[in-house]
């Protein structure tokens, strides 16, 4: 085995660690997020050369079948517990450019007439091609619960955290 750059060790910890935490392996995605990668297929050549260098084993068209053959020291806490965090944003957390004109666009109108917007007028402020593509992208602001679209029993569409206001 040969001696690991930065980025091979950033791997191999978020592997052990998500294992560790999960009981599995983690998937491509979850690993491009974990270190950063913003493709799967920077994340395919890393793992392809750890697998050259007998680091790690993965099983021929098997989901979440990377197994860790080095064994790297895991950071500690004070307590002794091991530390398996890995910084960067989750996915589900990034936003589109999209996402972000249409969250933007309903922050200032609710901020300046304190009225929903309809889906027409984000289309058209966020500059979107159609209301289909602002619905679709209200409702995943929705599900990330950036938005609110009902308070008290009434419809409302509104930033849910005050602070973006």
């Amino acid at each position: 085995m040969t001696m690991l750059a930065p980025r091979e060790q950033q791997l191999l910890r978020f592997i052990i660690g998500f294992q560790a935490a999960h009981g599995f392996a983690p998937s491509y995605i979850e690993m491009a997020d974990g270190i950063g990668f913003s493709s799967t297929g920077d994340l395919a050549r890393l793992l392809d050369k750890l697998e050259d260098e007998g680091h790690i084993r993965r099983l021929f068209r098997r989901a979440r079948s990377v197994e860790v053959l080095a064994r790297l020291p895991i950071p500690q806490a004070p307590d002794g517990s091991p530390l398996y965090l890995v910084p960067g944003v989750p996915k589900a957390l990034r936003l589109t450019p999209m996402q972000k004109a249409a969250l933007a666009f309903i922050t200032a109108y609710h901020r300046d007439f304190g009225v929903r917007p309809t889906l027409d007028q984000i289309a058209d402020g966020a500059k979107l091609r159609s209301h289909q593509a602002a619905f679709a992208i209200v409702c995943r602001l929705q599900e990330l619960g950036l938005i609110k679209t009902r308070e008290g029993g009434k419809r409302v569409l509104k930033p849910a955290i005050e602070e973006i206001v």
